[in-house]
């Protein structure tokens, strides 16, 4: 096995024991764009997943999802929580249009709940949607 892969090994058995007491894993804030970082980014994403353990992914963690969509489609525990860029992003990799609407990109990742953040935050989930301001 290569470093990387025993490194990422370490990493996932040294959070093996905090999934069962999960109440909620948060991903992405401040972790970076390296691909060893994103790669065990993904394991961690996949492993939380497989426990059911609800997540919220933001920032750098949106980074890795855009990249690999199908870790977070369809999983009816997960929030993203996309600036006005990261959704952008997220609408491209899903095939959409950059402007496509909140809803379209919700239904086109199977019903995943989304917090687009702008001047209005808007929420929805491809089914239902609210939209608020910030004032």
């Amino acid at each position: 096995k290569s470093s990387q892969e025993e490194e990422e090994k370490k990493v996932l058995e040294s959070m093996e024991r905090f999934f069962d007491n999960l109440h909620v894993l948060i991903v992405g804030p401040g972790l970076g764009r390296d691909e060893k970082t994103s790669s065990c980014v993904r394991k961690v994403i996949q492993k939380a997943r497989d426990k059911e353990v609800p997540l919220l992914i933001d920032g750098d963690g949106l980074h890795v999802i855009s990249k690999h969509l199908e870790l977070v489609k369809g999983y009816p525990w997960v929030i993203l929580t996309p600036n006005v860029n990261e959704y952008k992003n997220l609408c491209k990799s899903a095939g959409l249009k950059e402007d496509s609407s909140l809803s379209d990109l919700c239904k086109s990742l199977d019903n995943v709940a989304v917090i687009k953040k702008g001047e209005f935050d808007a929420v929805s989930d491809g089914k239902t949607g609210k939209l608020s301001s910030r004032h």
